[in-house]
């Protein structure tokens, strides 16, 4: 087996898909990862109004990909963006958006001077550093980058138990997670389930939801043009079961504050 290069495999997938399939679910389709991607939005827009509601803080959107939360983020008529990637492909697309800038940044590599953030994203990257010592260093530079006070937005996958490793993807124990926030001075304030239906239930050992994901996703491997049916069906559900449960069986929104120097956390619970 050849040796995942992380550059080259991001390079590869920007330049086969234009579009939000090159950052979301490659397998499921162009027309499905749409729809995904409006739950996405949606939990998005409700968390930044809660914990970012000056338009003019100073935002830093780590590995921006298509420029989908950059998008957001001006939409919502935030002022202050930067959108960032280690792609040279992802930063040919980002340099086209209206109003944002944009930087080169590697977020496994230690960042040696970096200006400070009141409010850091990073959504669909973190699970995508395979390399341990690369995961540990982005936690480390977010923590470096963001000022005292400020919010660190991020999705996981927060195992309860063990760990899943692939090719180019490592689900790590919530355990580990929580250890590296709290490392860097970042405490947990919120946590918001994103998917119950629409992504792998990663989460949740119940036989039956990981059937139902099986047949979906071999459906829409083999017919992804069924995504433009499926998607709109299924988004209202998501939303309501969003609005329904704080715990769920996939992806996660997880909001951390960075704590000031002389602050001493209390260990975190589980």
């Amino acid at each position: 087996m050849t040796k995942f290069v992380p550059q080259q495999y991001w390079q590869k997938i920007h330049g086969k898909y234009p579009g939000l399939q090159a950052v979301g679910y490659v397998d499921l389709g162009e027309p499905f990862n749409f729809w995904m991607y409006r739950v996405r939005a949606r939990h998005f827009e409700k968390i930044i109004k809660k914990f970012a509601p000056k338009k003019n803080l100073k935002i830093l959107d780590l590995g921006s990909g298509t420029g989908f939360y950059a998008l957001l983020f001006l939409a919502n008529g935030y002022q202050n963006i930067t959108g960032s990637d280690f792609s040279s492909q992802a930063i040919a697309k980002l340099k086209k958006i209206k109003g944002l800038k944009v930087k080169k940044i590697d977020l496994g590599l230690r960042q040696k001077a970096f200006p400070k953030y009141h409010l850091i994203t990073c959504f669909d990257v973190l699970y995508h550093l395979v390399d341990d010592r690369r995961y540990h260093q982005a936690f480390e530079n977010v923590g470096r980058m963001l000022c005292d006070n400020g919010y660190f937005l991020f999705s996981e996958n927060p195992l309860p138990y063990g760990e899943f490793r692939s090719r180019h993807q490592v689900l790590r124990n919530q355990k580990t997670i929580y250890m590296l926030l709290e490392k860097n001075q970042l405490q947990v304030v919120s946590r918001q389930p994103v998917f119950f239906l629409m992504n792998t239930p990663v989460l949740s050992r119940n036989p039956l939801l990981k059937a139902y994901w099986f047949w979906l996703l071999l459906i829409l491997s083999r017919l992804p043009q069924l995504g433009k049916i499926l998607g709109p069906l299924l988004y209202p559900l998501e939303l309501a079961l969003g609005r329904l449960f704080s715990k769920g069986p996939s992806t996660e929104i997880i909001v951390a504050q960075k704590l000031p120097s002389d602050f001493i956390p209390k260990p975190p619970k589980f």
